[in-house]
């Protein structure tokens, strides 16, 4: 730019459409205009809202007993269910996955996934645990070591569009303002300081993270010390 004396976005405005347009082709030519007030660029409202959900995790040692695995599942639905109510979707499919380490060859391999559709599009993270925990008894096996595992949630829609079913028991008006304060305490205190209790205490699965790095300014036990 500075070859061609422009030294400033002002200094570029000044050169002709037709000189930019064979400098810098169409690309050079939609900058130009926006510089010079012409709207080109449309203005995008946030991020669209997700077609499917993921939460999924590397266990730091091997999972074999039943227990342990759900409770790592229940914690990925629920992961799952914060991300639908935060863009106001419900799901109506749940896949859950889970696989040994394909690394050791010295262990028995096996990798085992199932998709359900539920019976109502949701984002109550009772639901989804409990549609999780059903798939796992379906394709957990004994005598393997897992590494992995993950709740996938799909047949995303709109809140407002989730079709109820006539026999339905679950006052859902009723669950959504009690998942709604949830959301709110936790935004506030932590995303687990309320939780299903299936989803336990993590000990076992969760990451290391003695080496994370400190929240001075969110977090009152992580404040500077100064020692004299």
């Amino acid at each position: 730019m500075e070859y061609y004396g422009i030294k400033t976005a002002y200094d570029f405005t000044l050169k002709s459409e037709s000189w930019v347009r064979n400098l810098m082709t169409v690309t050079g030519v939609r900058t130009w205009k926006e510089l010079k007030g012409i709207p080109v660029f449309g203005l995008e409202n946030g991020m669209p809202d997700k077609k499917t959900i993921r939460t999924s995790r590397s266990f730091v040692e091997m999972i074999g007993d039943f227990e342990t695995l759900m409770e790592a599942v229940a914690n990925f639905a629920a992961s799952c269910a914060r991300k639908l109510r935060a863009q106001h979707s419900c799901a109506g499919a749940l896949q859950v996955f889970i696989y040994t380490n394909q690394f050791r060859e010295d262990l028995p391999q096996t990798y085992q996934s199932q998709i359900v559709s539920l019976p109502t599009a949701t984002n109550d993270v009772s639901e989804l645990i409990y549609n999780a925990g059903r798939v796992l008894q379906k394709i957990y096996k004994e005598g393997y070591l897992y590494k992995k595992a993950g709740v996938i949630v799909a047949d995303l829609v709109a809140e407002s569009n989730v079709q109820l079913s006539i026999f339905a028991e679950r006052n859902r008006g009723k669950r959504q303002k009690l998942l709604s304060v949830m959301d709110d305490i936790n935004l506030k205190y932590g995303p687990t300081l309320l939780k299903i209790a299936t989803q336990g205490e993590g000990r076992k699965w969760r990451l290391k993270n003695e080496h994370m790095s400190k929240r001075y300014t969110t977090n009152m036990d992580d404040l500077i010390e100064i020692v004299v």
